[in-house]
């Protein structure tokens, strides 16, 4: 009996594979419900810059995947790009992607005016994507990752490096007219150094202060945040309407900050400092929240968790 993909009946269709960008590009808008794009482990991914649409059903969603997982790493000045609806995008890396202009994103799940929705990042890994520049780290603002548009999930993915000011992982501009229902689930952000003591460096950020609070219906759950120091909101909450559970916060110089939200529940946290200076828990503003069963242990937080 066939296990794991070939064995879920979720894709039946045709598979491509592709060995570079204009390959990847030259399908986008082409695949059809229940096909399957391979990344070639044997491919150039240097400088990749595509963008690809698809049109997957529930029943049959379009995967998008690296041949074995790990093995395809985008490198260079690499920048994807994924629209539609129902894809799955799973099992590959960006390592050491370089950053040149400010407000780059490195990987995109809807962008601009055009959103994915129902549509899964899996088991993806963004790792030391920087500008060697060190001076640029402070003014150059870039995003390892943007999700844009209604029931998308980014799961089991791994967020390690990013040392620019923006966000790891942002999801600020919310579906007009529908929930986002965004859902964060199990994945690792780590190793996010303090730079500076501007706004901006957040880990996680839903919603903007421009949408004043308006309901989202996110889930962020099984997430584990450990050694972010980028600044004293480790995630912006700007939306209403959240969970946040079963999370844990490691040695973070920075809180779960309800930043413009209402009616967020903060339930089954962990909040443990390691007795590092400037870490703290939750800061709440805004209306109807809920929190309980949370722990907190080993936190050290200054008025200015930078003093």
């Amino acid at each position: 009996e066939k296990q794991g993909i070939a064995g879920s009946g979720l894709f039946p269709g045709q598979v491509y594979v592709a060995h570079n960008a204009a390959e990847v590009q030259a399908l986008s808008n082409t695949l059809s419900p229940g096909d399957q794009l391979v990344l070639s482990a044997s491919g150039n991914w240097v400088d990749a810059l595509f963008t690809f649409q698809g049109h997957g059903t529930y029943a049959a969603p379009i995967l998008i995947r690296g041949e074995t997982p790990g093995g395809v790493v985008f490198t260079g000045h690499s920048r994807l790009y994924f629209h539609g609806e129902n894809l799955v995008v799973m099992d590959f890396k960006l390592q050491n992607v370089q950053v040149a202009g400010s407000g780059t994103t490195l990987l995109n799940l809807g962008a601009g005016g055009i959103e994915a929705s129902d549509s899964i990042l899996d088991r993806v890994e963004i790792v030391d994507c920087n500008s060697p520049n060190p001076a640029d780290w402070p003014v150059v603002r870039m995003f390892y990752a943007q999700v844009r548009g209604p029931r998308n999930t980014v799961a089991n993915c791994t967020f390690s490096g990013m040392k620019h000011y923006g966000q790891m992982l942002t999801a600020e501009n919310l579906p007009v007219g529908e929930l986002q229902q965004l859902h964060v689930l199990n994945n690792h952000f780590v190793n996010r150094p303090h730079i500076d003591e501007q706004n901006g460096y957040e880990i996680i950020q839903i919603g903007w202060s421009g949408e004043y609070a308006a309901s989202s219906g996110s889930l962020l759950q099984g997430n584990i945040f450990e050694n972010c120091a980028g600044e004293n909101e480790t995630i912006s909450l700007k939306a209403s309407d959240i969970y946040v559970r079963d999370n844990q916060f490691l040695g973070c110089q920075g809180v779960l900050s309800l930043r413009v939200a209402d009616r967020v529940l903060i339930q089954n946290n962990i909040f443990d400092g390691s007795g590092i200076n400037n870490t703290g828990g939750i800061r709440l503003a805004g209306a109807g929240h809920v929190v309980a069963g949370n722990t907190f242990t080993d936190l050290r937080q200054p008025a200015n968790y930078y003093s």
